[in-house]
């Protein structure tokens, strides 16, 4: 649910999702796509003790 709502609000997944939506892919395989890159994100920010930002880039 979490990644469903990071597709939706941050700028520079939003841009990821549309990217791989207007190569054809079916949504499923996207928002697993956009998972994995969330869950990178998530571990880089652990791993440097950041804050999440909105307008992170991808």
């Amino acid at each position: 649910m979490a990644t469903i709502v990071v597709t939706r609000h941050s700028l520079a997944m939003i841009a990821f999702y549309a990217h791989h939506k207007s190569q054809g892919k079916a949504s499923q395989v996207v928002i697993v796509a956009c998972l994995r890159k969330f869950i990178t994100m998530l571990n880089l920010l652990i791993k440097t003790n950041q804050l999440w930002q909105n307008k992170m880039s991808v």
